[in-house]
């Protein structure tokens, strides 16, 4: 017997998911110079998008999918009905990922790397990490890297 085609739908919306989230790289072209020390930029006329850079976003190699207005979650967090219609009703509603934009994941990074490098500098010259240790861990935990662990 086979299996029923399922379709997805937002966990909290309820909306039907119809997409994919990818990222595309733009340039945009502008008259870019100094002018009393201070860094001028031109107007903007148009975004060139290289389409061959498209990136399909994931975390932990899950895909974002996404409702029609925007709404985004993992693969694993939608539901997956039978019906295959615009909308749910949502009785009890789930949880939701959001991608982070490129912006947000380089400060993120940088701010990891500093609090990384802090513990190591620490190691190198035989000092305790205490402090540095524990801000590196808030921040991984934070950041949903490391699960939270209750100290005893």
């Amino acid at each position: 017997m086979s299996q029923p085609i399922l379709f997805p739908y937002h966990p909290i919306m309820g909306n039907r998911l119809i997409a994919t989230l990818d990222f595309v790289l733009g340039t945009v072209p502008r008259d870019i110079h100094k002018e009393d020390g201070q860094i001028v930029l031109g107007e903007a006329s148009e975004t060139e998008m290289n389409w061959n850079a498209a990136e399909e976003q994931s975390m932990h190699g899950v895909r974002f999918l996404v409702t029609e207005d925007g709404h985004e979650c993992l693969e694993h967090e939608a539901l997956w009905r039978e019906e295959d219609v615009d909308h749910i009703v949502i009785d009890a509603p789930g949880t939701a990922a959001t991608a982070h934009t490129a912006n947000t994941l380089r400060d993120q990074l940088a701010e990891l790397g500093s609090a990384a490098r802090e513990v190591v500098l620490n190691a190198e010259a035989g000092q305790k990490n205490g402090n540095a240790l524990a801000q590196l861990k808030h921040l991984l935990e934070s950041l949903g890297l490391m699960e939270p662990v209750d100290e005893e």
